[in-house]
C-alpha cells in the first residue's frame, strides 16, 4: 500500500523547532492534510478506478479489518481548512499560504523515488490538493538506493524529511509493528525522549517518529498473542482504530496485484494478503478437460 508519511518527530539538526517548524506533531494537522488529499482521484487517474482508498495498513478484505470502526477521513477541503484555522495555522499575509505560529510559511518538501511514473502522478495530485488548503509542497525525487538508505545518511529512515512517500507490503499479520515507538529510527545508544527507551537503531522501520502509548500497548498485546485467539483479534483491530484516528501517515491506496495464467490452469487466484501469487501452489493444477 502506498502512503505519505509525516515526519512528526525528526532527528538531529533537522529537528522540530531546530531545523524546521514542528508542523506535524499535532494530530489535527495530520487529519486536516488527510482530508485535503483527494485519494479517490489518485485511484481513478492512476489505476482507472481499479484499486481502493485505504484507511489502515491492511486491505478491507482482510479478516482482521475492523469494519465500521475505523475513522475514514473524507476528501473535504472545507473541513480541512476549518481544522487548520482552528489549530492556528492561518494565512496572515494573504498570499494563499498559511504560516506557522512564528510566521514561517507552511512550505514543506515531499520526497519519493525516481523513475516511478505512478509516484510522480500521485505526488503531483497531492501538491495540487495541498494548495487548496494553503500548504505549499516542493517535490523531490531520489534514487531508491539513496531514499531508502539506513539513517543517519538516508533522509527517510534518518528522519530528516518533511513528508515521504513510499510503500510497505501487506501481509497475513497486520503490520502494526511498523508504527511502534520502539521501532523509531535512531542510534541505539541514545534514548528516545518520547518513551524513555533506546531508539530502534538506524535499520529500524519507524521513520515517522510518531508516538502513541495506547497504540504501543495494544499492538504489543496483539503481537504477543496467538493467532486465532480473541486477544489477537481484538488488539489488532484496536491498533488500527487508533492508527486511523491519529493518521501518523496518510494511507493512500492499494497497489494492484496482477497475475495471469492459461485457461487450463485451475485453482489459481490472487490474494491481496499474500506476498506471492503462488501462495496456494499445492492447490494449483492443470485441467484435463
Amino acid at each position: 500500500y502506498e502512503h505519505i508519511d509525516f515526519c512528526s518527530d525528526s532527528y538531529g539538526d533537522y529537528g522540530d523547532d531546530v531545523g524546521r517548524p514542528d508542523w506535524f506533531e499535532d494530530a489535527r494537522v495530520r487529519q486536516a492534510m488527510t482530508m485535503c488529499t483527494d485519494r479517490q482521484s489518485m485511484v481513478d487517474n492512476i489505476f482507472f478506478g481499479q484499486s481502493e482508498v485505504i484507511h489502515t495498513y491492511i486491505p478491507s478484505v482482510h479478516p482482521l479489518y475492523p469494519e465500521g470502526e475505523l475513522t475514514e477521513w473524507p476528501f473535504d477541503v472545507e473541513a480541512a481548512n476549518a481544522l487548520l484555522d482552528e489549530f492556528g495555522f492561518v494565512d496572515g499575509d494573504g498570499d494563499g499560504i498559511r504560516e506557522y505560529t512564528d510566521g514561517t510559511p507552511f512550505s514543506v518538501t515531499l520526497g519519493t523515488t525516481t523513475g516511478n511514473e505512478m509516484r510522480q502522478q500521485l505526488t503531483q495530485i497531492f501538491k495540487d490538493n495541498m494548495l487548496q488548503c494553503g500548504i505549499d509542497i516542493e517535490l523531490y525525487y531520489l534514487p531508491s538506493s539513496e531514499w531508502f538508505a539506513d539513517g543517519p545518511d538516508g533522509p527517510l529512515f534518518g528522519r530528516q524529511f518533511d513528508l515521504g512517500e513510499f510503500a510497505w507490503l501487506t501481509g497475513v499479520e497486520p503490520s502494526c509493528n511498523l508504527y511502534l515507538s520502539t521501532q523509531t529510527t535512531g542510534p541505539v545508544e541514545e534514548t528516545n525522549p518520547k518513551n524513555g527507551l533506546p531508539f530502534g537503531g538506524w535499520g529500524a522501520a519507524g521513520n515517522t517518529g510518531w508516538y502513541n502509548q495506547e497504540f504501543d500497548d495494544v499492538c504489543n498485546a496483539a503481537l504477543g498473542s496467538l493467532p486465532g485467539t480473541p486477544e489477537y483479534e481484538a488488539n489488532h483491530k484496536a491498533a488500527q482504530v487508533i492508527f486511523s484516528q491519529e493518521v501518523p501517515v496518510i494511507p493512500l491506496f492499494l497497489r494492484l496485484k496482477v497475475a495471469a495464467a492459461g485457461n487450463n490452469v485451475v485453482n489459481f487466484s490472487v490474494d491481496p494478503t499474500q506476498n506471492s501469487e503462488l501462495y496456494n501452489m499445492y492447490e494449483i493444477d492443470l485441467s484435463t478437460e
